[in-house]
C-alpha cells in the first residue's frame, strides 16, 4: 500500500506519545484507582486531538510542500483519526465504568466506535481545501465529539433500560471570536436536567468546531455523572437564567 511508511511512523509516534505522556500515565493511575471523571477524559481528548494535528502537519504536510495529493489524504488521514478516537474511547470506556459503579448501574458501558462519517467527511474537507489552520480545531473536535457520542450512548442504554436520564449542558463561557461574542448556536442548546429524549430534539449533544461546552447526565439510581465543564462550576436554573438575562438573552 503507497504511504504506508509514512502512515505507520505518525500511528508509532501517536502510541509513544500516549503510552509516554506524564498527564496520560496520570489518568490512567486514576482509572486504577477509580477516581478518573469524564473530565478527565475530555483533557486527554483535547491531548490526542492536539498531538494527531501536530504530527499530521510534521511528519505529512513538510513531504508535500505543493499539498497534499488525494490519494495521499485517504490512505493516510482516516487511519490516524481513527487511531486518535480509539484512544479517547478506550479512556472514556474505563471511566464509563466507574461512574456506572459509582451510580450503582449495573450495566456495562455501551460499546463504543470510531465515527466514519465524520472522519471522512474531515479526509474530504482535506482534500477539498488542504490542511488549512483551523485543522487543529477540526481534529481535536472529533476527539471531544467522540466523547459526547460516548456519553450520549450510555445515557440512551441508561434511558432504554428504564432509568429516568436527565441531561445537562452548560455554556463554556468561550463564546465567538475569543469570547467578545456569546454563542448564540451554543446558548440554544443548554439546559438543566433535561429529560433525555428532549435534549436530544435540543440538540443538545452537538457540537461545532471550537465548542467548549460540556455535558452531564445522571439517573435517578446514583450520582451526577458529570463530564466537566470549562469552569468546573455546576449552574443551577436560576444561575443559569440570571446569567442569560445578562447577556440580554432572557
Amino acid at each position: 500500500m503507497e504511504y504506508t511508511v509514512q502512515l505507520n511512523s505518525l500511528l508509532k509516534l501517536f502510541r509513544q506519545y500516549m503510552n509516554d505522556d506524564k498527564d496520560v500515565t496520570r489518568f490512567y493511575a486514576r482509572c486504577r484507582d477509580g477516581t478518573a471523571t469524564y473530565k478527565d477524559v475530555y483533557d486527554l481528548a483535547d491531548k490526542a486531538g492536539v498531538k494527531m494535528s501536530d504530527l499530521l502537519k510534521k511528519q505529512i504536510l513538510d513531504q508535500f510542500p505543493n499539498g497534499i495529493p488525494p490519494e495521499a489524504v485517504d490512505a493516510i488521514i482516516p487511519p490516524a483519526l481513527r487511531e486518535q478516537c480509539d484512544a479517547v474511547i478506550a479512556g472514556a470506556d474505563r471511566v464509563q465504568a466507574i461512574v456506572n459503579k459509582k451510580a450503582g448501574v449495573s450495566l456495562a458501558p455501551a460499546e463504543m466506535h470510531p465515527d466514519e462519517d465524520r472522519i471522512l467527511g474531515l479526509a474530504d474537507h482535506f482534500k477539498e481545501s488542504g490542511f488549512t489552520d483551523e485543522a487543529t480545531e477540526l481534529i481535536t473536535n472529533l476527539a471531544k465529539a467522540t466523547v459526547d457520542e460516548t456519553i450520549q450512548a450510555n445515557a440512551e442504554f441508561q434511558n432504554d433500560s428504564g432509568m429516568q436520564v436527565t441531561v445537562t449542558r452548560v455554556y463554556d463561557d468561550v463564546g465567538l471570536n475569543h469570547g467578545k461574542d456569546p454563542c448564540q448556536w451554543c446558548l440554544d442548546r443548554c439546559g438543566e436536567n433535561v429529560p433525555y429524549s428532549t435534549a436530544v430534539d435540543m440538540g443538545m449533544f452537538e457540537r461545532h468546531p471550537g465548542c467548549g461546552c460540556r455535558i452531564e447526565y445522571h439517573t435517578v439510581k446514583g450520582t451526577k455523572i458529570q463530564s466537566n465543564w470549562r469552569r468546573n462550576v455546576w449552574m443551577d436554573s436560576d444561575a443559569i437564567l440570571k446569567w442569560r438575562r445578562g447577556l440580554g438573552l432572557e
